[in-house]
This record gives structure tokens, C-alpha cells and sequence, in this order.
């Protein structure tokens, strides 16, 4: 019995058998993606003030800048 079958039977409602999942899936323009293959170069941990957490980060010059507002601030 496959979930489809399993949800039908639960609620005693037919589900439709139309999924998205037959489209083919085309790119758009002339995305590459290649954003995602920069290396982290460190880490930021925000003050409970600015919502507090911690993110990685990409870019240098952004990491400079969170040192100059005495946030911590991890290189790798």
C-alpha cells in the first residue's frame, strides 16, 4: 500500500492522482548556481541585542565588518 492509498483509506476521501511530479523541470535564464561553490570563511555570532545566533559566512569584506562592530567573529 503506498501513502496515495494510505490517506484515502484514513480519511475516507479519494485523493487525486495528478502530481507535479510527471513535469519536466526546466532551468530558468542562464543560472549556473556556481554561488554555492564559495567556501565559508567564517562565522558570526550575533548579540542577543541584534536577536542573538550564529551564521556562516561567505565573504570577507563582510566578516571585516562585523569585526569592526565587535560582533565575534571566527575565522577559518
Amino acid at each position: 500500500m503506498d501513502l496515495r492509498t494510505a490517506l484515502a483509506l484514513a480519511y475516507g476521501k479519494t485523493v487525486s492522482t495528478k502530481t507535479s511530479l510527471n513535469k519536466e523541470v526546466k532551468p530558468r535564464g542562464s543560472y549556473k548556481g556556481k554561488h554555492a561553490l564559495r567556501p565559508y570563511v567564517g562565522t558570526v555570532t550575533y548579540p542577543i541585542s541584534r536577536g542573538g545566533g550564529t551564521v556562516w559566512i561567505k565573504s570577507a569584506h563582510a566578516l571585516r565588518n562585523y569585526e569592526a562592530k565587535h560582533y565575534e567573529v571566527v575565522w577559518l
